[in-house]
């Protein structure tokens, strides 16, 4: 379901007004997005990391001792072969950083999965989550989670109906496994909690546009 069609029916329910809890959800999205992106930068940035050490070099998928499953290769594939299109015949190729940012969110989320217990989670990347005592299966429960909400906001799917405060300090609490400052300083900044008390039925209505 749309988002605007979620707001009609929520209006239809409740009697506010269908607009302005479609631009609500909109605000709520919006505000959002930054700590996702946040949230996908540190944890990508931090895997990455711990397996360019561990590989020794920063093409870590192509290091001897990582095998990849043929999803995950195809994904590297497709990321360089988008930086490779992106810049024409006459460009630089792809280097590993390139590859890196190329890669979705998806990707990182799967590198968690049970398959690399051995390989991938004990000898490397649960460093990559100082601060984390969970166990890897419900890291990965929680990533994937925060990433389809992120999804669903891409997507323009509604998310009125979820609570924000709870998802910011989800967020938060999933970027301070990496860094605790980052974690604080997204806690900080972020605009969630006052676009939160914007909703419609309250006393700081959302505001047309």
């Amino acid at each position: 379901m749309n988002s605007y069609q979620a707001a009609v029916d929520l209006a239809h329910d409740t009697g506010y007004d269908a607009l302005d809890v479609y631009v609500f959800n909109m605000a709520l999205a919006g505000a959002m997005l930054g700590p996702l992106h946040i949230l996908e930068i540190t944890t990508r940035n931090a895997m990455h990391e711990a397996l360019v050490t561990h590989a020794a070099r920063r093409d870590w998928w192509e290091a001897p001792q990582i095998t990849l499953d043929s999803w995950g290769t195809r994904k590297v594939a497709e990321a360089r072969g988008k930086v490779t299109e992106s810049r024409g015949p006459a460009g630089r190729p792809a280097c590993p950083d390139d590859v890196v940012a190329a890669l979705d969110f998806g990707f990182w989320t799967a590198l968690l999965h049970s398959r690399y217990e051995r390989m991938l989670w004990q000898p490397v990347l649960r460093h990559a989550f100082r601060n984390n005592r969970r166990p890897r299966h419900q890291l990965k429960t929680d990533l994937d989670a925060l990433r389809r909400l992120r999804n669903r906001i891409t997507h323009h799917e509604p998310i009125h109906s979820r609570d924000p405060v709870a998802d910011l300090a989800e967020i938060a609490r999933f970027i301070g496994f990496v860094s605790r400052p980052v974690a604080i300083w997204v806690d900080d900044r972020s605009r969630l909690t006052a676009v939160a008390r914007a909703r419609p039925g309250t006393a700081n209505p959302v505001r047309h546009f």
